[in-house]
Protein backbone atom coordinates (compact mmCIF):
# COMPACT_ATOMS: atom_id res chain seq x y z
CA UNK A 1 0.00 0.00 0.00
CA UNK A 2 1.03 3.36 -0.78
CA UNK A 3 2.26 5.96 1.84
CA UNK A 4 -1.02 8.27 -0.04
CA UNK A 5 -2.85 5.44 0.08
CA UNK A 6 -2.46 4.88 3.99
CA UNK A 7 -2.65 8.43 4.64
CA UNK A 8 -5.84 8.78 2.92
CA UNK A 9 -7.06 5.28 4.80
CA UNK A 10 -6.02 6.89 8.22
CA UNK A 11 -7.63 9.93 7.31
CA UNK A 12 -10.94 7.96 6.72
CA UNK A 13 -10.33 6.28 9.90
CA UNK A 14 -10.21 9.32 11.99
CA UNK A 15 -12.97 10.79 10.21
CA UNK A 16 -15.03 8.09 11.54
CA UNK A 17 -13.97 8.16 14.97
CA UNK A 18 -14.71 11.74 15.28
CA UNK A 19 -18.12 11.36 14.14
CA UNK A 20 -18.43 8.47 16.14
CA UNK A 21 -17.25 10.52 18.95
CA UNK A 22 -19.96 13.21 18.50
CA UNK A 23 -22.48 10.55 18.37
CA UNK A 24 -21.40 8.85 21.50
CA UNK A 25 -21.23 12.11 23.26
CA UNK A 26 -24.45 11.18 25.71
CA UNK A 27 -23.14 7.84 25.90
CA UNK A 28 -19.47 9.22 27.38
CA UNK A 29 -20.66 11.38 29.92
CA UNK A 30 -22.73 8.35 30.81
CA UNK A 31 -19.80 6.39 31.15
CA UNK A 32 -17.75 9.15 32.62
CA UNK A 33 -20.48 9.85 35.40
CA UNK A 34 -20.86 6.40 36.53
CA UNK A 35 -17.04 5.89 36.68
CA UNK A 36 -17.11 8.77 39.15
CA UNK A 37 -19.34 7.61 41.51
CA UNK A 38 -18.03 4.11 41.57
CA UNK A 39 -15.18 5.90 42.27
CA UNK A 40 -16.73 8.37 44.79
CA UNK A 41 -18.17 4.38 46.61
CA UNK A 42 -14.94 3.31 46.66
CA UNK A 43 -13.08 6.53 48.24
CA UNK A 44 -16.29 6.78 50.08
CA UNK A 45 -16.01 3.40 51.73
CA UNK A 46 -12.01 3.44 52.45
CA UNK A 47 -12.74 7.18 54.16
CA UNK A 48 -15.11 5.14 56.76
CA UNK A 49 -12.46 2.70 57.06
CA UNK A 50 -10.03 5.34 58.59
CA UNK A 51 -7.34 4.29 55.90
CA UNK A 52 -5.13 7.32 56.61
CA UNK A 53 -3.78 7.79 52.96
CA UNK A 54 -7.41 8.49 52.02
CA UNK A 55 -8.43 10.76 54.95
CA UNK A 56 -5.01 12.56 54.91
CA UNK A 57 -5.43 13.29 51.25
CA UNK A 58 -8.76 13.59 50.27
CA UNK A 59 -8.73 16.64 48.13
CA UNK A 60 -6.19 14.69 46.31
CA UNK A 61 -8.00 11.58 45.66
CA UNK A 62 -11.06 13.32 44.19
CA UNK A 63 -8.82 15.33 41.78
CA UNK A 64 -7.47 11.86 40.61
CA UNK A 65 -10.48 10.51 40.63
CA UNK A 66 -11.82 13.32 37.95
CA UNK A 67 -8.80 12.45 36.30
CA UNK A 68 -9.60 8.49 35.99
CA UNK A 69 -13.15 9.39 34.84
CA UNK A 70 -12.35 11.19 32.35
CA UNK A 71 -9.47 9.09 30.97
CA UNK A 72 -11.33 6.19 31.91
CA UNK A 73 -15.00 7.41 29.62
CA UNK A 74 -12.94 8.01 26.88
CA UNK A 75 -10.82 4.69 26.66
CA UNK A 76 -14.00 2.97 27.18
CA UNK A 77 -15.88 4.64 23.97
CA UNK A 78 -11.95 4.09 22.07
CA UNK A 79 -12.65 0.40 23.29
CA UNK A 80 -16.65 0.18 22.29
CA UNK A 81 -15.31 1.83 18.60
CA UNK A 82 -12.39 -0.54 18.25
CA UNK A 83 -14.28 -2.94 18.99
CA UNK A 84 -17.46 -2.60 16.34
CA UNK A 85 -15.88 -1.19 13.68
CA UNK A 86 -19.32 -2.47 11.85
CA UNK A 87 -21.01 -0.44 14.01
CA UNK A 88 -20.23 2.95 12.09
CA UNK A 89 -21.39 1.70 9.08
CA UNK A 90 -24.59 0.37 10.43
CA UNK A 91 -27.65 1.74 9.40
CA UNK A 92 -28.47 3.13 12.59
CA UNK A 93 -25.28 5.31 12.68
CA UNK A 94 -25.72 6.27 9.20
CA UNK A 95 -29.61 7.58 9.78
CA UNK A 96 -27.96 8.91 13.66
CA UNK A 97 -25.30 10.94 11.38
CA UNK A 98 -28.05 12.73 9.27
CA UNK A 99 -30.46 12.84 11.86
CA UNK A 100 -27.36 16.05 13.18
CA UNK A 101 -28.29 17.84 9.69
CA UNK A 102 -29.37 21.17 10.36
CA UNK A 103 -31.56 21.90 7.59
CA UNK A 104 -34.52 19.67 8.16
CA UNK A 105 -35.70 18.96 4.38
CA UNK A 106 -32.18 17.72 4.00
CA UNK A 107 -32.19 15.86 7.00
CA UNK A 108 -35.63 14.50 6.07
CA UNK A 109 -34.16 13.59 2.21
CA UNK A 110 -30.28 12.41 3.94
CA UNK A 111 -32.37 9.51 6.50
CA UNK A 112 -35.08 8.65 3.69
CA UNK A 113 -32.21 7.45 1.58
CA UNK A 114 -30.53 5.89 4.28
CA UNK A 115 -33.30 3.61 4.85
CA UNK A 116 -34.12 3.25 1.41
CA UNK A 117 -30.94 2.84 -0.23
CA UNK A 118 -29.02 0.60 3.05
CA UNK A 119 -27.76 -2.80 1.79
CA UNK A 120 -27.17 -5.49 4.34
CA UNK A 121 -24.49 -7.89 4.11
CA UNK A 122 -25.62 -9.80 1.44
CA UNK A 123 -25.53 -6.40 -0.76
CA UNK A 124 -29.30 -6.43 -0.91
CA UNK A 125 -31.73 -3.51 0.25
CA UNK A 126 -34.42 -4.82 2.52
CA UNK A 127 -36.56 -1.91 2.74
CA UNK A 128 -38.89 -3.47 4.92
CA UNK A 129 -36.07 -5.07 7.54
CA UNK A 130 -34.71 -1.55 7.13
CA UNK A 131 -37.52 0.06 8.22
CA UNK A 132 -38.08 -2.31 11.81
CA UNK A 133 -34.07 -1.79 12.36
CA UNK A 134 -34.88 1.88 12.42
CA UNK A 135 -37.93 1.83 14.59
CA UNK A 136 -36.49 -0.90 17.29
CA UNK A 137 -33.65 1.55 17.60
CA UNK A 138 -35.53 4.79 17.97
CA UNK A 139 -37.73 3.26 20.54
CA UNK A 140 -34.62 2.23 22.41
CA UNK A 141 -32.95 6.17 22.16
CA UNK A 142 -36.11 7.08 23.32
CA UNK A 143 -36.67 4.89 26.11
CA UNK A 144 -32.50 5.55 26.94
CA UNK A 145 -33.03 9.37 26.56
CA UNK A 146 -35.90 9.65 28.91
CA UNK A 147 -34.33 7.07 31.77
CA UNK A 148 -31.12 7.62 31.94
CA UNK A 149 -31.61 11.86 33.27
CA UNK A 150 -34.11 10.64 35.92
CA UNK A 151 -31.47 7.44 37.08
CA UNK A 152 -28.58 9.77 37.27
CA UNK A 153 -30.44 12.63 38.46
CA UNK A 154 -31.80 10.43 41.33
CA UNK A 155 -27.93 9.36 41.75
CA UNK A 156 -26.64 12.40 42.21
CA UNK A 157 -29.46 14.01 44.91
CA UNK A 158 -28.70 10.28 46.99
CA UNK A 159 -25.12 11.87 47.05
CA UNK A 160 -26.08 15.28 48.15
CA UNK A 161 -28.65 14.49 50.35
CA UNK A 162 -25.94 12.19 52.40
CA UNK A 163 -23.76 15.21 52.45
CA UNK A 164 -21.56 12.89 51.06
CA UNK A 165 -20.51 15.23 48.22
CA UNK A 166 -21.65 19.05 48.68
CA UNK A 167 -23.78 20.76 46.60
CA UNK A 168 -21.83 24.19 47.03
CA UNK A 169 -18.54 22.16 46.82
CA UNK A 170 -16.76 22.28 43.43
CA UNK A 171 -16.79 18.62 42.50
CA UNK A 172 -20.57 19.16 43.71
CA UNK A 173 -21.39 21.71 41.63
CA UNK A 174 -19.31 20.28 38.80
CA UNK A 175 -21.50 17.13 39.08
CA UNK A 176 -24.63 19.05 38.77
CA UNK A 177 -23.27 20.41 35.40
CA UNK A 178 -23.29 17.00 34.17
CA UNK A 179 -26.14 16.18 34.70
CA UNK A 180 -27.49 19.01 33.41
CA UNK A 181 -25.56 18.60 30.30
CA UNK A 182 -26.76 14.98 29.55
CA UNK A 183 -30.06 15.62 30.24
CA UNK A 184 -29.82 18.41 27.60
CA UNK A 185 -28.12 16.40 25.31
CA UNK A 186 -30.07 13.50 25.98
CA UNK A 187 -33.73 15.14 25.67
CA UNK A 188 -32.17 16.42 21.94
CA UNK A 189 -32.70 13.63 21.21
CA UNK A 190 -35.92 13.56 21.59
CA UNK A 191 -37.30 15.65 18.84
CA UNK A 192 -34.46 14.05 17.03
CA UNK A 193 -35.93 10.49 17.27
CA UNK A 194 -39.46 11.95 16.61
CA UNK A 195 -38.04 12.99 13.60
CA UNK A 196 -36.98 9.84 12.09
CA UNK A 197 -40.56 8.21 13.03
CA UNK A 198 -41.97 10.68 11.17
CA UNK A 199 -39.68 9.67 7.84
CA UNK A 200 -40.42 5.83 8.38
CA UNK A 201 -44.02 6.77 8.65
CA UNK A 202 -43.75 8.19 4.85
CA UNK A 203 -41.68 5.74 3.99
CA UNK A 204 -43.95 2.85 4.81
CA UNK A 205 -46.82 4.92 3.49
CA UNK A 206 -44.85 5.09 -0.32
CA UNK A 207 -44.05 1.74 0.08
CA UNK A 208 -47.72 0.83 0.75
CA UNK A 209 -48.52 2.82 -2.38
CA UNK A 210 -46.15 0.60 -4.64
CA UNK A 211 -47.41 -2.38 -3.48
CA UNK A 212 -50.81 -1.90 -3.91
Amino acid sequence: MSKMAKKDRTKINLEKLNIYIKLMQNVQITYFMVVLYIGALIIWFLEFLNVDIVVNNLDVCIILLLVVSILGSFMLILISYFRGQEKINSLYFQVAEKSMIVDQYQRYLEIKKCIETYKNTKGEVDLETNIVVIEATTEHNQAYSVGVPILLTALTAVFFSTEEISVMSPLGAFLAFLVVILSVELVNNIPRNAFTKKVVEKIKEENLKKKS
